[in-house]
């Protein structure tokens, strides 16, 4: 299956007030957005039908227009007309999904990972360590509530619930998050699927989901 056919995720990069709804700046990073579709904001859950889509000059090779339609695809940066949405109901981060319950996207609070922890970072990261993670226009306080195992080389099972994770290596986490998050493991959608750690100003770790845990 391709990514145009499967159900959209569009990441909110940006929002402001627009007669009266909202226009949205959003990257499509699965599925399409059609004029005319009913989409969810999530995670708010916002409903909204899709009034216009105006793409840049430089993103036209990516898109399929006529006179009656606008289709937005993945890699396109789009601006999005919503009617009736209040802009202060939006945030930066939020994901535009089909409104049908079975093609929105997850939200939740707890994921297993897979996470490289950069060289040099000074302090170990141990369990229960609070890092800030980043991922496409959002960001959110986590705590990584368990470190499963790390990793050699080849891939190899290095420990087994290791009391902390040094400079260069690679781990399996369990990491929860303050508030609960649009996310997708990185084999359904990377754009939802991989994410950066930071400790202040310094970015600690890379990660991917692997699992979303309920």
């Amino acid at each position: 299956m391709q990514v145009t056919d499967k159900p959209l995720r569009g990441i909110v990069a940006d929002t402001y007030p627009e007669r009266a709804g909202v226009c949205a700046h959003v990257r499509i990073v699965r599925g399409e957005l059609r004029v005319g579709e009913t989409v969810a904001l999530m995670p708010v859950g916002e409903i909204a039908t899709v009034n216009r889509i105006s793409i840049p000059s430089i993103n036209v090779i990516n898109a399929i227009s006529d006179a009656k339609r606008v289709v937005a695809v993945p890699g396109d940066y789009v601006e999005v007309y919503l009617p009736g949405v209040d802009a202060a109901r939006i945030a930066r981060g939020f994901v535009m999904c089909h409104s049908r319950d079975e093609l929105r996207v997850t939200v939740s609070r707890k994921f297993r990972a897979k996470i490289i922890v950069m060289d040099d970072i000074g302090t170990p990261i141990i369990k229960g360590t609070e890092l800030c993670m980043h991922m496409q226009a959002m960001e959110c306080p986590v705590v990584l509530f368990k470190l499963l195992q790390t990793f050699k080389g080849k891939g190899e099972v290095d420990q087994i619930k290791p009391r902390l994770l040094g400079s260069g290596c690679t781990a399996e986490v369990k990491i929860v998050t303050k508030r609960g998050l649009c996310l997708e493991p990185f084999k359904e959608c990377r754009g939802l699927g991989r994410f950066v750690l930071r400790r202040g100003a310094q970015t600690v770790a890379m990660g991917v989901i692997e699992e979303l845990l309920s």
